[in-house]
């Protein structure tokens, strides 16, 4: 065999070599996905996140890695929202205070006594208004992309340290904590209460010093952060439902295939079925924990209920002040496109 021979051989075999190489598709990088937020490893939360990472795991391994702080390790909702925009952490889940100061038009979800259930909430989970105008309006202020919006913990009621606690009387001048959002604060002077904001992570420490003397929570997030060796007094006036709002970085979901993108889609919603029904099923328990443990817990009668409804009205009229009427709207539509629905469904199998 003659070196040109070989030479040409080898140049011929080379150049097959990398053109199979270029045939052959590059194997895709695995993207890591941090996920940290504020809330305890053993609130509904958290524990419907681990479906979510249970599925990214099964169904998208080599395409997603996952990396979860809970804890509040990362830091408070501020901070990680800002994490978020700064591409550091791509993922978190706020309440509607916790983006409040770059997203204000939110604080829509705590106008109270809107949204009557649980089944309401549901459907206004998956309403297409609710994901698509409100995700465009939040992209374009915050730079983060709204994928769904879930549940932290069923309903926010009031809960107090001193009793008995039946209808809004109970709370006038009681110091009650609220979220770091004007609205829940305009909410309380309605019903003559003392607002007073409080950082998740200091409220412990609040109740124990008296800065304050009750809160707006879940009787799931009474026991979870064991509030309740302070609050004994608690009614059932369900007024805002715990939305979560769960925001990933634009510049790393763009930079993800479309298969990773759905993948991830599928198990979010995994995951807000679980919590939906964790939740539920937890506040049966809480509730009689909660009772247990010492408490009393007081559902409203119609006429007890009556007296919270002026903060509806006192925190609309304070929301369309600041913020005009275009969230309002949306909201509204949903709820109204939800208890149609619902009307309908009943009505066919009655």
């Amino acid at each position: 065999m003659s070196l040109v021979y070989k030479l040409a051989s080898g140049a011929a075999a080379a150049a097959m070599a990398l053109a199979i190489g270029a045939a052959t598709p590059a194997v895709a990088q695995e993207a890591l996905m941090k996920i940290a937020h504020v809330a305890n490893s053993n609130m509904r939360v958290h524990e419907g996140l681990l479906v979510w990472d249970a599925y990214i795991k099964r169904n998208l391994k080599g395409k997603i890695k996952t990396e979860l702080f809970p804890n509040g390790q990362l830091g408070n909702f501020n901070q990680l929202v800002e994490q978020a925009r700064l591409g550091t952490l791509e993922c978190t889940f706020t309440t509607g205070g916790g983006i409040s100061n770059v997203l204000p038009e939110i604080q829509v979800f705590d106008i109270p006594y809107m949204v009557k259930d649980d089944r309401v909430v549901e459907l206004m989970q998956m309403d297409p208004i609710m994901q698509d105008e409100m995700r465009k309006d939040a992209l374009a202020k915050t730079g983060l992309r709204l994928i769904g919006l879930g549940s932290t913990g069923g309903w926010r009621s009031f809960y107090t340290r001193n009793g008995p606690l039946k209808g809004a009387e109970g709370l006038k001048g009681v110091k009650i904590r609220t979220i770091e959002s004007a609205l829940p604060m305009e909410h309380v002077r309605a019903l003559g209460g003392s607002p007073t904001p409080v950082p998740w992570q200091e409220l412990y420490t609040a109740f124990a010093t008296r800065v304050v003397d009750g809160t707006m929570n879940s009787v799931t997030d009474i026991l979870a952060m064991n509030f309740n060796e302070f609050l004994k007094h608690g009614v059932l006036d369900r007024h805002t439902y715990l939305w979560t709002f769960w925001w990933v970085n634009e510049g790393w979901w763009q930079k993800l295939p479309t298969d990773a993108k759905e993948g991830l889609l599928n198990g979010f919603w995994d995951m807000v079925g679980a919590a939906n029904a964790l939740t539920k099923f937890n506040d049966i328990i809480d509730v009689e924990r909660f009772v247990k443990g010492g408490g009393a817990i007081h559902s409203p009668t119609a006429d007890e209920y009556k007296t919270f409804l002026p903060a509806r009205e006192a925190a609309t009229k304070w929301y369309v002040g600041k913020y005009g009427d275009k969230w309002l709207n949306m909201m509204n539509a949903a709820i109204v496109r939800a208890e149609k629905s619902i009307d309908e469904d009943n009505k066919r199998r009655m």
